[in-house]
């Protein structure tokens, strides 16, 4: 099985209705947090402190916002957006896609 279906959600009933209506499914969630907490790539905020993670998944990027928990994560929101974001490098003074 792989790693990343290991992760246990903890969605409440009205996130899981608006991630319903984004048609985003538990497993592009579980490659996101897998991804963000293999890498570290993630924003926390300081008020809440709860985390924001994004990952590439095929032509779709998946932000979540979640806190992490005992025995998995409670997801807050979930988005999919179908465009590309490119950083840029301040030591090649080129733009990289993430």
């Amino acid at each position: 099985m792989e790693e990343h279906k290991q992760i246990r959600l903890f969605i409440a009933p009205d996130v899981r209705a608006e991630l319903e209506k984004r048609r985003l499914g538990d497993e592009e969630i579980q490659k996101t947090l897998a991804e963000a907490e293999k890498t570290g790539k993630k924003f926390v905020h300081p008020a809440t402190g709860h985390f924001l993670a994004g990952a590439r998944q095929n032509t779709v990027s998946v932000w979540v916002e979640y806190a992490p928990r005992e025995d998995g994560f409670d997801i807050h929101k979930a988005y999919q957006y179908r465009l590309e974001i490119f950083a840029w490098d301040l030591k090649t003074g080129k733009t990289r896609g993430d």
